[in-house]
């Protein structure tokens, strides 16, 4: 900066303030720099004068000597270690009372307020050093832009879960509705089954009360009496081929207290040797495989049949049966 320039802002400070007589130094209240320039804090002495010792101080750092000059020149022993060779006089114009400081190269750390004063007259002046990070000013909206869309995208996704979990809960609430009503259907048909095979097992003549590798056993349904004579049995399994045997003695069954009839038992002297002779010959059971034996009439018609699923005979012989068939 000129140094008439200097004296004609400070000449209009003092016309506009009326100190027009003594001395005085003048100071802007504010400078503003951004990172990395070079500022001028400005002071003047008022009249212009020579001016041979002064200083530059900041009270807030320690050591507080940012520049002093005594009897024209420097004493750099007492400057702060973070002003050095960024601290600078405008030696040429201290005879026209320009006192102003150069400091080099700012940095955020160098914002503050600095104390311009001359301790031989006892004046002084301050001047606030502002500091603008032009990277952070450039930079900062972006973080913010960034952090608020961040966090309305968590806000989002927070909305998101709400809204899966929400329909998920009404999901496994019409599951469980369904599984209520799948479970009442079932229910329902099992009830429905029972009453049809109960039905169906009431007009049944002669029922299949038991299968197994041992025996078998048919129970009479009828109040009547009834000739199993050309009535056939079928036993089917997984893995062997379907054995038929045909009743071709007369074999009635009546109606007596005790209605269940042992036709064939393991062990049992059987007038129907045929039918021995097919469960003798039967192969051994797999384990788990099923069985289905069906019981036709004469007339070929389905009368009962059972299923059930087989497993290896066990090592104990079943005992003799008292009756073993009954004609």
């Amino acid at each position: 900066m000129a140094a008439p320039l200097l004296v004609l802002c400070a000449l209009i400070f003092l016309l506009q303030t009326h100190h027009c007589s003594g001395q005085s130094l003048w100071s802007p209240r504010a400078v503003v720099a951004s990172v990395g320039d070079d500022v001028v804090l400005p002071c003047l002495f008022l009249p212009p004068r020579d001016v041979s010792g002064l200083q530059w101080t900041r009270p807030d750092l320690d050591p507080t000597f940012v520049f002093v000059w005594r009897s024209y020149e420097e004493l750099t022993g007492l400057k702060n270690p973070a002003f050095e060779g960024r601290a600078t006089l405008f030696t040429e114009e201290l005879k026209h009372g320009n006192i102003s400081l150069k400091l080099t190269s700012v940095g955020i750390s160098d914002e503050g307020t600095y104390r311009c004063s001359v301790p031989a007259l006892g004046i002084d002046s301050t001047v606030r050093l502002h500091v603008d990070d032009a990277f952070r000013a450039r930079v900062l909206p972006v973080v913010i832009a960034l952090a608020v869309a961040v966090v309305a995208l968590i806000g989002l996704v927070i909305v998101l879960l709400f809204l899966v979990c929400k329909r998920r809960r009404q999901n496994f609430r019409k599951l469980g509705d369904l599984q209520t009503e799948v479970d009442r259907l079932k229910t329902e048909l099992e009830i429905h089954e029972n009453r049809r095979q109960k039905e169906l097992s009431e007009r049944k003549p002669v029922i299949i009360d038991s299968f197994d590798r041992h025996s078998f056993s048919l129970k009479i349904n009828s109040a009547e009496e009834q000739q199993l004579k050309d009535w056939t049995v079928k036993i089917e399994t997984d893995n062997n081929p379907p054995l038929i045997y045909e009743f071709k003695s007369p074999l009635t069954l009546r109606p007596r207290t005790q209605d269940t009839v042992t036709v064939w038992a393991e062990g049992c002297c059987n007038v129907e040797d045929d039918l021995n002779k097919i469960w003798e010959n039967q192969p051994p059971w797999n384990s788990g495989e099923m069985a289905l034996v069906s019981l036709h009439n004469k007339d070929e018609q389905l009368v009962d049949e059972i299923c059930k699923r087989m497993f290896p005979p066990q090592p104990q012989q079943l005992q003799r049966k008292d009756v073993c068939v009954v004609s």
